[in-house]
C-alpha cells in the first residue's frame, strides 16, 4: 500500500494501483446523497426485503483486486451481464461521459448524486425483470469497483 494525501493505493503484482479513501467511501456509500444512499432509498421504496451490507461489497471488491473477478458483480441465479464487467464499461464510456458531467455538475463532489439518480432510474426501469434488492446489489457491486478503478493500466 502506498499512502498519498487523499488515497491509499493498493498495488498488485502487475503494477496497477487501486485507490481507496475515507472521503471516497463517504461519497460512494455513506452520505444520504451518495450513490448507495440514493440506490438504497429507491430499492426500499419498492420492497421491505433487507438490503445488502455495503461493507460486504467493499470487502468483496477489495478481495478481488488484481483478479478476473474484479468488477464482476455477484449475479442472482439465471441473470448475467454477459462478457462485460464494471471496469470495462467504465473504460469504454468514461471518455465520452466525462465532458457531460461538467455540463451537469458544477463540482466533482456532485457526481455521486448524479450517478445515484441514474441508478435509481435504472432500478425503476428493470423492476419488472429483477427484484429491487438484487438490482440494488448489482448497482452497488458495479459502483464500488468503478470508484476503485486502477490508476495505472492493469
Amino acid at each position: 500500500y502506498l499512502a498519498t494525501s487523499v488515497f491509499v493505493l493498493a498495488g498488485t503484482e502487475d503494477g496497477a494501483q487501486y485507490p481507496f479513501s475515507d472521503p471516497m467511501n463517504k461519497l460512494l456509500l455513506e452520505d444520504a446523497y451518495s450513490v448507495w444512499g440514493l440506490v438504497a432509498w429507491a430499492a426500499q421504496a419498492e420492497t421491505s426485503w433487507p438490503l445488502p451490507d455495503p461493507a460486504d461489497t467493499v470487502k468483496y471488491v477489495a478481495s478481488s483486486i488484481g483478479s478476473p473477478a474484479f468488477g464482476q458483480p455477484r449475479m442472482p441465479p439465471g441473470k448475467t451481464l454477459g462478457n462485460d464487467n464494471a471496469p470495462d464499461i467504465l473504460r469504454a464510456f468514461w471518455p465520452r461521459f466525462l465532458p457531460l458531467l461538467g455540463l451537469t455538475c458544477a463540482m466533482p463532489e456532485e457526481w455521486p448524486a448524479l450517478f445515484g439518480i441514474a441508478a435509481q432510474r435504472a432500478l425503476a426501469a428493470v423492476k419488472s425483470v429483477i427484484d429491487p434488492v438484487a438490482a440494488a446489489t448489482i448497482a452497488l457491486e458495479c459502483a464500488v469497483p468503478m470508484a476503485h478503478f486502477p490508476m495505472t493500466p492493469a
